[in-house]
This record gives C-alpha cells, structure tokens and sequence, in this order.
C-alpha cells in the first residue's frame, strides 16, 4: 500500500511539487519564528534574574508590591549566610533597595537607589549593564560616596566631588535626608537602567533607618530551572529561622508577573497567527488531495472492483498525505536547520535601539534578534503541522471510500 501510495505521489509531479513547497516553506517560517521567539523569551527570563539578583528571592511579605521599605528583611546578612549554606544556592546578595528624590543645589532627580555590598559590585554592575565612567565606584575610604547613572548626573547637572542629597521615607513613614557626594558616574550600555544610583549598603541603611535589615535577598541557583522545586524548602527554612516576620521567597516569575504575562500572550499570539498562515497551506492541500481523487474515480472505481475494501481505499489516499507531508516537512527542517543556524550566528538587526521596554524594574532592549532552538517548541510545531497536513486529507480520503465501484466506472470511461 505504501508504495502504490508513493508511486500515485508523484504522477503529477508538478502539482506534488507546488503544494510540497508550500508546506516545507511554511514548516521552515513556523520554527524559524518559533526559534526567535525562543530566544527573545529567554532574554527576557535572563534580564529578569540578573535584575532582581537571582532566581530566587527572599523578602518582606508585600515589598515587590509596595516597594515600600516597611516590608524588611530583618538581620539580612546574617539569613543570606544561612540560605548560602544551602548545597543549591550558588550566591546569595543582600541588597537594600529604595525609592528617593535626589538634590543639588541646580536641579532634582528620582531615582531608584540600591544599597549594595561593596564585594559583589563588580557582579552588580555587569548584570545591571553598567560600567564605571569616571571615579571609582564605592570606595571603601569614601564611606559618602554615591555613585550616579550618567543620566540623573546629567539631570542632577553635577559632577565628581559636587554634593547630593538623598529625600527618602522610613520604615516608620518619616522624611529623612542624607547628604553625599558624586564618587562615581556610570555610563549605561544597552539594556542597562538610566535613573538608578548606588550606596554602600551600611549607608543605604543608615539613610533609611534600617539598621541590620535589607530589602531583599537575592539568591541564585546552580540550575535556575529548579527554582520552583527548591521554594518551598527554602521557604521552610526561612520560616525556621524567622519565624513570625512575615518573609517570602518568591520565584522571579511572581517578583515580575508582568513579564510572564507578556511572554505568554507573545506566544498564543505568535502561535495564532502562523496556525492562520498554515491554515492556507492546509485548505491547498484538501483541494490538492480532492481534484486527486476526482481525477482517479475510475481508477478507485477499479480498484474496488478488484478486492479493495472502502477503508483500504481510504488509507490510500491518506498514506499519500502522510507520504508528501513526511518529504516536504524534512526538506523544510533542513531550511529551518539552516535559518537557524544563521540567524543565531548572524542576528537579525533591527535598529540602534530595537525592542525597549521596561516591565516592571526589568528594563529590556534587544537591537538584534537571535535563535534558540527549543526542541519542545520545535516537536510542538512538527507535531502540529502534520496533525493538520493527515486532517487535510480526511475528507478525500472519506469521499473515496463512499465511492461505489459500478457507479465510478459508469461515470467515467
């Protein structure tokens, strides 16, 4: 049956042709885009963990919704050094983070200030995108020093040494003020955060009234993928060793909800619109396999005389189907091997700023579009269309099997 079926696929090689290019060509674009797609998510995902310090994070019940310091980590070194000591957690950052209005004598600012440990900065710096321009970031002689994104010094309109103020609420909802000065300015690259400064993360607590407690705790993981998994042990763990204060660990998917709900509608969308491309590519093939049938009603007319039962019939003409879609579903792999395989190499350029835009705390720019080849996304995709290339070819394939042999003859001589 198989090869009667082969030999039928290519007796009108033109239009096998035709309609096998559309469906490698269309096969190719779905995990192409897939592909990008693919990629784009996962800087998403990256950008996300690098911005809230990892894929874990512990802090105060109600902190990523408020952004309010009244939500604290109390004695935050002391549990980092604790959850550290965990065999899956490769890092732990203590950070204090905090929302104020910056002066100088010339102009104001807001900004978003992070209090850091002075060791970790060079980590900092590289998953926030930033580099030190001028002065030397932190310094540990410099206890006042604060160090300042090149775009709030410039709204700031201050330089090296000039002096700033810090306007900021704490825990208890009081203004407090601090006075430093500009030791550093960072120089933003691409993707990094423009309205953002730095402190020494005693400063930032003592400017804020915090004493021993931070804001957050960042932990990340020798396998991010298993952070779900390790949740609730750490939650556990923390829930031990504070009981009662009221502290979270939470995934970066529930620190930036937002950005899961992006990636999500970016996916259906994506998925709807080349379902509908495909769906072109799918009506061809019916009317394809239909004018097939009706050309050879004589033909099956015969072969029913013969002996062959109306099911045979019908897995004849849709071993064809399976057979054209098999071929032209490899050849369109290989395109899409291909496009893959120069795209993630290559990029796709798509203007100096490209796709910018901020979610949450999450800032994210891409000017290059590159692939990543998901093999779940790319069997989903395959799986898919040669579900819909078989349902193509149902209906004919049921139309021969109605077909009566005396009739199919009468009709056709």
């Amino acid at each position: 049956m198989w090869i009667l079926a082969w030999r039928n696929l290519w007796r009108h090689r033109r239009r096998t042709v035709i309609v096998g290019s559309a469906i490698a060509a269309s096969y190719a674009l779905f995990l192409v885009v897939l592909s990008i797609e693919d990629h784009s998510h996962l800087v998403m995902r990256d950008t996300a963990e690098r911005t809230i310090g990892g894929a874990l994070r512990v802090e105060g019940s109600g902190f990523s919704a408020t952004r309010s310091i009244e939500h604290h980590v109390p004695d935050g070194e002391a549990l980092a050094a604790e959850l550290l000591a965990h065999r899956e957690v490769r890092e732990a950052r203590v950070e204090v983070e905090l929302s104020g209005l910056l002066s100088s004598p010339r102009d104001n600012a807001g900004a978003q200030v992070r209090g850091v440990d002075v060791d970790a900065w060079p980590t900092v710096l590289d998953d926030l995108f930033l580099r030190v321009g001028e002065g030397t970031f932190l310094d540990p002689d410099d206890p006042q020093g604060i160090a300042l994104a090149r775009p709030v010094a410039r709204d700031l309109q201050v330089e090296l040494g000039d002096r700033v103020v810090l306007t900021l609420s704490d825990p208890q909802g009081e203004m407090t003020r601090a006075l430093f000065h500009v030791g550093s300015i960072l120089e933003v690259e691409v993707g990094g955060p423009e309205q953002i400064a730095f402190l020494r993360i005693e400063e930032a607590q003592r400017a804020a009234g915090l004493g021993d407690a931070v804001t957050s705790i960042g932990l990340r993981l020798y396998d991010s993928g298993e952070r779900f998994a390790l949740q609730s042990a750490l939650q556990a763990l923390v829930d031990e060793r504070r009981p009662d204060q009221g502290l979270a660990v939470l995934t970066w998917d529930e620190v930036v909800p937002d950005l899961i709900a992006i990636i999500e509608i970016d996916r259906a969308f994506t998925l709807i619109m080349l379902s509908l491309v495909f769906l072109v590519v799918v009506f061809a093939i019916a009317n394809t396999m239909m004018m097939s049938v009706m050309e050879r009603t004589r033909e099956l007319g015969l072969l029913g005389a013969l002996g062959l039962g109306p099911w045979a019939t019908a897995r004849l003409v849709l071993y064809e189907s399976v057979a054209k879609s098999a071929v032209f579903m490899g050849i369109g792999l290989l395109i899409a091997l291909a496009g893959h395989a120069a795209i993630s190499r290559w990029g796709i350029p798509i203007g100096e700023a490209g796709f910018d835009y901020d979610v949450g705390d999450v800032h994210i720019v891409e000017p290059v579009l590159y692939s990543h080849m998901n093999p779940e996304s790319w069997l989903f995709a395959s799986l898919l269309i040669f579900g819909l290339t078989t349902l193509a070819a149902l209906h004919p394939a049921v139309r021969a099997a109605r077909l009566q042999p005396t009739e199919a003859m009468r009709q056709w001589k």
